[in-house]
């Protein structure tokens, strides 16, 4: 089997989310490693992954593309030093509730068995492709280009609307092909997750009550039962589910600004709160060092 290689990106934006991700990964998959993507940090958020052995630099064919989706695209030139792993994606604002090793394994042979390049979850509102074409039409947003790759590329409409916060990538010209229809285009609405529903024509549906519980889904999921899923992620339409806002996080006499995309129920920001709190603990003298603290 190819080589599985697990990552996430981030900026200056997700710097807290980033670290309640990355406690969660390595508390229940310590054997692994979970690279971060540089999206745009400055030299003392930089600093701190670089310390943690987990960064990964901005390709020098990324320079002139300084948007985290089209850096997200590109996610290949990231790893061009690992030609046939299998890639991993999750979203910055994702937590781990167990270890998924063992069925991403399971999910990149069979991928590899029936030569699907890609597997990612249907979107939390159930829209198809041509749903998704369709609402954001009717209330004015920038869906045009969306249209035009749908018929380029001769997508089925009648396919379910992917959400790219989870996915997994098994071909590498397909992640190529991403890359280089998001990065030949302009800035659009929601540009690399839907260039990539409209590439994605054989593809692997994955489960989101397990792999990306995101959106309405956030509201009943249990997290206590024997079938819990495996991946929350702290995103919803319209913000029903979650909170977004810039925090001052107080360490001592001292506090670390940044911004935080929250939960919105208690138990499930509990969560975050216990993962960020862990994540603080051990790095707290590596964050005074790179400067992030401030008065």
């Amino acid at each position: 089997m190819n080589e599985i290689v697990y990552v996430t990106g981030s900026d200056g934006n997700r710097m807290l989310n980033t670290g309640i991700l990355l406690d969660s990964f390595q508390q229940f998959m310590p054997d692994e490693k979970l690279h971060i993507c540089d999206f745009g940090f400055d030299e003392r958020e930089r600093g701190i992954w670089q310390a943690l052995g987990v960064l990964r630099p901005v390709p020098n064919s990324l320079f002139g593309h300084t948007h985290p989706w089209s850096r997200k695209a590109s996610l290949i030139d990231y790893f061009d030093d690992r030609d046939g792993a299998t890639l991993v994606w999750l979203d910055a604002d994702m937590l781990l509730l167990g270890s998924i090793h063992e069925r991403v394994q399971e999910t990149a042979s069979e991928m590899q068995r029936d030569n699907i390049p890609a597997a990612a979850c249907p979107d939390a509102s159930g829209r198809t492709v041509a749903g998704f074409i369709q609402d954001f039409s009717a209330v004015g947003a920038d869906v045009g280009p969306f249209s035009d790759l749908v018929q380029k590329h001769g997508t089925d409409i009648t396919a379910p609307y992917m959400n790219t916060g989870f996915f997994i990538l098994g071909d590498m010209a397909f992640a190529r092909l991403w890359r280089d229809e998001v990065l030949a285009g302009r800035e659009w609405l929601l540009f690399e997750q839907n260039t990539f529903n409209a590439l994605a024509g054989q593809k692997l549906l994955l489960d989101a009550e397990i792999w990306n519980v995101h959106g309405d889904l956030l509201a009943d999921i249990s997290i206590s039962e024997e079938q819990a899923p495996l991946i929350l992620h702290a995103t919803s339409e319209q913000q029903r589910h979650h909170i977004e806002n810039e925090i001052r996080y107080p360490i001592g006499d001292q506090v670390l600004p940044g911004w935080f995309k929250m939960f919105e129920r208690p138990d499930l920001r509990q969560l975050q709160q216990d993962h960020l709190v862990s994540f603080l603990r051990q790095n707290l003298t590596l964050i005074e060092k790179c400067g992030l603290l401030v008065k």
